[in-house]
């Protein structure tokens, strides 16, 4: 049983012996791994994590029908209150997503698209009212364009 287990510590012993010490070497051709990227996610909290592909996918729409889908959807926030810190302090996910993006271009096509789905207001649900529920999508857009002086 010893002479098991002296022969177990050996094996793992050395295939840590042929281990690299820094994980995120770069020099392996068939695993690259992007020190920069890591370090941005690193600095960035969940609810920006969360964001981002709803963020990217407006910013990089370029026409009516690439716009996403998610922006017919006026219960969105409540479908993503699972992000939120608390059900007594809810948060506009609609809101931190369109205050993040930044091209006027895609902004411009919401606003114009004459989409009646995106001016849906949501509708309050649980008695929970995230902050800026008296607003549409499109208002949001309208806000955003404005702020970037997009016009």
């Amino acid at each position: 049983m010893e002479k098991l287990f002296v022969f177990i510590l050996m094996l793992i012993l050395l295939s840590c012996k042929g281990q690299k010490s820094d994980p995120l070497a770069l020099d392996d051709s068939t695993y690259t791994i992007n020190k920069e990227k890591i370090l941005q996610d690193a600095n960035k909290t969940i609810l920006e994590k969360y964001i981002e592909p709803f963020i990217d996918s407006i910013n990089n729409a370029v026409d009516e029908p690439n716009l996403p889908k998610f922006l017919s959807d006026k219960q969105f926030d409540y479908k993503h209150r699972g992000i939120w810190v608390s059900p007594h302090n809810p948060i506009s996910v609609r809101t931190q997503i369109i205050n993040r993006v930044n091209n006027c271009k895609a902004l411009l096509i919401i606003a114009k698209s004459g989409n009646d789905d995106y001016k849906r207001k949501p509708e309050i649900k649980d008695n929970l009212i995230p902050p800026f529920s008296d607003l549409s999508f499109y208002d949001l857009v309208s806000r955003r364009i404005s702020i970037l002086d997009c016009y």
